[in-house]
């Protein structure tokens, strides 16, 4: 897992790799307000991006996830929200299996999750390996508008 802020990104960004650079570049030269919620090509299904809009919810209401094919840059346009947090061992129980249809194995409790603060402004790259549970409520629920980049491993 990586947290970043987009202005700190010229000044970091010499230490990513060309495929989340590319993803990040993508994120920071946008203008979102002209880019309708859904799929978005950036480079076929090598990379895309996903914008979608929502109310967080209380962390128990929602699983976690990971993915095999796809590692994901999640950017947040506007809002905030809480990230449950967790790494894949084998501990970790698979509650749903969506790996043909949408590259996801689902979980409900992860073993020593942890939590992360996104605000607008702010990405987090997510590896195969980090398991993640995206729009939590913080305070009280908000409605967040993000962007999730998903880039072929």
């Amino acid at each position: 897992m990586i947290l970043g802020d987009l202005k700190h990104w010229e000044a970091e960004k010499s230490y990513f790799s060309p495929d989340i650079c590319k993803a990040v570049d993508f994120l920071k030269s946008t203008d979102f307000s002209k880019l309708e919620n859904g799929k978005h090509e950036i480079d076929g299904e090598r990379m895309f991006v996903m914008i979608n809009e929502g109310a967080t919810k209380p962390k128990e209401d929602l699983k976690a996830e990971s993915h095999k094919s796809y590692m994901d840059v999640q950017y947040v346009i506007s809002g905030e929200e809480k990230i449950g947090l967790a790494r894949l061992t084998d501990e970790q129980i698979i509650t749903d299996d969506l790996m043909e249809s949408s590259d996801a194995y689902l979980y409900g409790h992860l073993q020593d999750e942890m939590e992360l603060i996104l605000k607008a402004g702010t990405f987090v790259v997510f590896f195969p390996a980090d398991l993640h549970r995206p729009s939590c409520t913080l305070e009280q629920s908000t409605v967040v508008r993000k962007a999730v980049v998903k880039i072929l491993i």
